[in-house]
């Protein structure tokens, strides 16, 4: 069997070395959303607005208040706000973008999110139809309304159309093994159509390898596993088109931040769990700057064997090697979770300080999607009855005083 995290199968294209002092390649039709952008820079919340709305004697009215000014959409409660502000930033990078590559790649992880919620429904579906016929099944399915559980879940504003998404996957599933086989292993261009159903023929192939992958395994676990392993893939593909232009260094950084992170706590999830060399092999991801191959390897070896390889290899994440101590020996999984989401707003503000750039965009999407995160955790503390310092503390560290 080919090892999946060989050279040949490991994607790796010539690449500008990763570095925080990066500069964002100029690029001047990014120009009208570089001014856009410098406008709505100043609705950002700042560190005063999260303690007011931790503060347990701010009333709702009050929050409400501190949300218009940050030009979050009007709904009837906070969360439901925070959820339509995340669809807006969406839609906005997919104005400014004009649905380019870049909004292409920044919304990949939507697609695979809701790829993995509706074909674990139709898969489970298929089961309870399997003594109908193909047609009839197809039909079943198209027709059936999604349960509430699976539609709560799924979030409408991905690059893919959700209602586009479910007839690919219904075709697709309609599908003989040899067909679904045929179309897993084709190397699809933008011209390849394999449906009337117009969406990412990348997309379609991995629909049809998450089916196969399936029938080989099916629990939901398969789907899972192998959508996150997908995706990444996907991003590489994206990155290296040659139609992906200025966006081309941002997205490199930003999938390998997100490769290694990944990959690293996997790595001692695995190991605390004793799940052993193939489980880890098994879920480890491609497009980081530490080789998977090299993690397998050391699987049973010390932390300090670990902390010397993400000092020497780690990349961005080469501070998170002072994590791991913690994490393997204390337990402490709160702050390697921490110090990974400092990084990706580390490469968000970077992003942001850009002039005519498409890391201008890109990054004042992730910290205003990094700000909705946020605001979610907050929500959610308060609900739980925190407050104060207390639910301060569970944000990230640019929402906390300088030296807390």
């Amino acid at each position: 069997m080919t090892n999946r995290f060989s050279a040949k199968s490991h994607i790796r294209f010539a690449r500008k070395p990763l570095s925080w002092d990066r500069e964002g390649l100029l690029d001047t039709s990014y120009a009208h959303a570089s001014g856009r952008i410098r406008l709505l820079e100043e609705r950002f919340l700042g560190f005063d607005d999260f303690e007011k709305l931790a503060d347990s004697k701010t009333s709702d009215s009050e929050r409400g208040q501190i949300l218009d000014a940050a030009a979050y959409p009007a709904a009837d409660y906070l969360e439901k706000r925070v959820l339509l502000g995340r669809s807006e930033n969406n839609k906005l990078l997919k104005e400014l973008d004009q649905n380019g590559p870049l909004t292409r790649a920044l919304l990949l992880d939507i697609d695979y999110h809701n790829l993995k919620s509706l074909l674990k429904h139709y898969l489970l579906a298929e089961e309870g139809l399997a003594d109908t016929s193909t047609e009839q099944r197809e039909d079943i399915n198209a027709k059936t309304k999604l349960p509430v559980a699976v539609q709560s879940v799924l979030i409408p504003d991905g690059y893919t159309d959700l209602q586009l998404m479910r007839k690919a996957i219904l075709e697709t599933i309609a599908l003989e093994k040899s067909e679904l086989e045929d179309m897993a292993t084709a190397v699809p261009s933008d011209e390849t159509v394999w449906s009337p159903v117009a969406i990412d023929p990348e997309l379609q192939r991995s629909m049809a390898k998450l089916i196969l992958a399936w029938y080989q395994h099916p629990e939901a676990l398969t789907i899972a596993i192998e959508a996150d392993k997908l995706y990444f893939d996907h991003a590489q593909k994206i990155i290296h088109d040659p139609k992906i232009g200025t966006a081309k260094w941002f997205l490199q950084d930003y999938f390998s931040l997100k490769a290694d992170i990944a990959n690293l706590q996997m790595l001692l999830r695995v190991r605390k769990f004793h799940g052993g060399h193939a489980y880890l092999k098994r879920i480890l991801v491609c497009g980081g700057e530490v080789d998977p191959t090299k993690l397998i390897n050391l699987y049973d070896s010390s932390t300090e064997d670990i902390i010397e390889l993400w000092q020497k290899d780690g990349g961005l994440t080469k501070e998170l090697a002072e994590k791991i101590q913690d994490a393997e020996k204390h337990d402490d999984v709160w702050a390697l979770g921490e110090a990974s989401d400092n990084l990706l707003m580390r490469l968000a503000e970077q992003g942001r300080r850009q002039t005519f750039s498409a890391d201008t965009l890109a990054g004042f999407w992730l910290s205003r999607q990094i700000e909705g995160q946020n605001l979610r955790i907050l929500f959610s503390g308060l609900e739980r009855g925190y407050s104060g310092q207390r639910l301060l503390n569970l944000l990230r560290v640019i929402y906390r005083r300088k030296g807390r």
